[in-house]
């Protein structure tokens, strides 16, 4: 059964009480003119049987909503469902039939009156009977064109939470294909140092564990804000100072008022590694790195730039089929679709400008609760 929220059952009533009084009123005008043609004189009479018959009807026309959303018209059940309707069509009519009485009934009394039917009761239940017929039929389409119209909002927002499940999933499994990655660099590193400085290898397992624990708490994190990210991101980056011995320098250009910008987790760590990786393989590590975030209209920009060998169209096609950027592309288009979008430009400073687009989009109260906002520390 479709359930109505607050907002729709009061809409409902509102129109109900709406149309009654208007329904009311000029069937009512209706009723008088012709009962003063008739040369009746007391007016109050019409007005009841006018005004007694929509109240009952209306009141009726809750319990054939909540009968007709009970037992909805489906293909598989449709001969059923038309046995009951018509059995409740009846019902409804000797419903109608005794509520309306009952209420003419009380007030004729209340006036000192005597109510009584003007004609035999099998003629007045046939009058009636065919008057409720069409009226039952006319709100049982009006519920069922309702009750389809709440099944169709439904299934709109359950496939929209099924996509939007399906997307973190997805985006979730690229990046349980970085953390393996990520790891093998990270401990090839530390073999690398550990026999020759133990102190350093020991400040990397620190700095490795910081970002293994990051990786694993709350896995359902799609997206983090940009000061977080950036707080880990120099601890990784205090891994790579570590191995190249501080040749490699990193610099930000990120203003304070971007901190609570919401980005793919751990979206810069491949890209910094790429830039070392393939920027800087024939200079042993020397080179600089420039990160920058600023918005251009409805979107965040990011750039990674260094100042290395710069872009050659087989290194383009080899960083495109490795693991960090091929999954920061497939993020980005799972996450934002066509307004996702990574490009390999030719940098300011020589070398590659690696450019990330989204939509800009800021951390509520509780996603801004994780972050760690004093990154430049």
């Amino acid at each position: 059964m479709n359930r109505l929220d607050a907002s729709q059952v009061r809409l409902m009533i509102g129109l109900w009480c709406l149309l009654w009084a208007v329904y009311t009123v000029l069937h009512s005008v209706h009723g008088i003119l012709d009962y003063q043609r008739t040369g009746g004189h007391e007016l109050w009479k019409p007005v009841l049987w006018e005004s007694s018959s929509i109240a009952v009807t209306g009141l009726l026309f809750f319990a054939v909503w909540w009968f007709t959303f009970r037992f909805p018209f489906v293909r598989r059940k449709l001969l059923l469902r038309l046995g009951q309707h018509a059995l409740a069509a009846i019902a409804f009519s000797l419903l109608h039939i005794a509520g309306m009485n009952l209420i003419r009934v009380v007030v004729y009394r209340m006036v000192g009156h005597t109510y009584t039917w003007a004609e035999p009761p099998a003629v007045v239940l046939g009058y009636e009977f065919s008057k409720d017929l069409p009226t039952y039929a006319s709100m049982v389409v009006v519920a069922t064109m309702l009750h389809t119209h709440q099944s169709f909002r439904e299934k709109v927002v359950e496939n929209l939470n099924l996509e939007r499940e399906l997307v973190q999933l997805q985006a979730q499994r690229l990046r349980e294909q970085l953390r393996p990655h990520f790891l093998f660099n990270a401990l090839n590193l530390v073999s690398a140092t550990m026999f020759e400085d133990v102190e350093k290898a020991d400040r990397l397992l620190v700095n490795i564990s910081a970002l293994l624990r990051h990786s694993l708490q709350a896995p359902d994190r799609v997206c983090i804000p940009l000061a977080e990210e950036l707080h880990y991101l120099k601890i990784y980056l205090t891994l790579i100072g570590e191995r190249f011995d501080g040749r490699t320098t990193f610099d930000f250009e990120v203003a304070p008022e971007l901190d609570s910008a919401l980005i793919p987790r751990f979206l810069l760590q491949p890209l910094a590694e790429n830039a070392v990786n393939h920027g800087f393989r024939l200079r042993n590590g020397r080179g600089t790195i420039v990160f920058r975030a600023h918005c251009e209209g409805e979107d965040l920009i990011l750039e990674i730039e260094d100042d290395g060998c710069g872009l050659q169209v087989e290194q383009a096609a080899a960083l495109t089929r490795g693991i960090g950027l091929s999954n920061t592309v497939k993020t980005l288009n799972q996450l934002y679709g066509e307004r996702g979008r990574l490009q390999l430009l030719p940098g300011d400073l020589g070398g590659l400008c690696v450019r990330l687009g989204f939509p800009y989009r800021v951390a509520t109260d509780e996603e801004h609760a994780h972050a760690l906002t004093d990154y430049r520390r």
